[in-house]
């Protein structure tokens, strides 16, 4: 006797990476805590630079941003923000994206350590004529739940020297 051969089950519409993805983004907007972000440190690297052009950069890149971060169901963050702040040349740059940072407790204390990524859309009046545009960087962070600084590092962009390799640092703070 043959063997009854079947169909594979079709799949739901909940198995689709797209609804999978509208689902976290919308669980991280409806039961994350609001964050506020203030940046306002960055620091140019000497290798990279000149002293002439440091002097001339700008190394306090003021801005401010909203966002809401979830922890997941393996302690980690996700977030999703929104930041605007004066960029290296004094002009504005926007960023909408998404964060991922992998949390490690210190001493068993409320101190975490966190390192990740971002993507996100960036918009700068210097790069594609001020078209938006996507981008990804690592982050890393140091605090506590409710407040931490946050950074990220923009390696040097091509061989050429004054372009890139770049900390900038913000500071978050969670209101749940």
């Amino acid at each position: 006797m043959l063997a009854e051969t079947r169909k594979p089950a079709r799949t739901s519409g909940h198995d689709r990476p797209l609804h999978r993805l509208r689902n976290r983004l919308s669980a991280i907007l409806d039961d994350g805590a609001s964050d506020l972000y203030l940046s306002g440190y960055a620091r140019h690297g000497r290798d990279t630079y000149t002293p002439e052009r440091i002097r001339e950069l700008n190394e306090a890149p003021w801005g401010v941003g909203i966002g809401k971060t979830l922890t997941n169901e393996a302690g980690n963050d996700e977030s999703l923000y929104v930041l605007a702040f004066s960029d290296s040349h004094y002009e504005p740059e926007f960023h909408l994206g998404y964060a991922y940072r992998w949390q490690f407790p210190i001493l068993r204390s409320a101190f975490r350590f966190g390192i990740g990524f971002s993507t996100f859309m960036m918009r700068r009046v210097d790069y594609f004529d001020g078209t938006p545009f996507p981008a990804a960087l690592p982050i890393c962070s140091l605090g506590t739940k409710q407040a931490d600084l946050v950074s990220s590092y923009i390696p040097r962009l091509g061989k050429t020297k004054g372009n890139g390799d770049v900390l900038l640092v913000c500071l978050r703070l969670s209101f749940k």
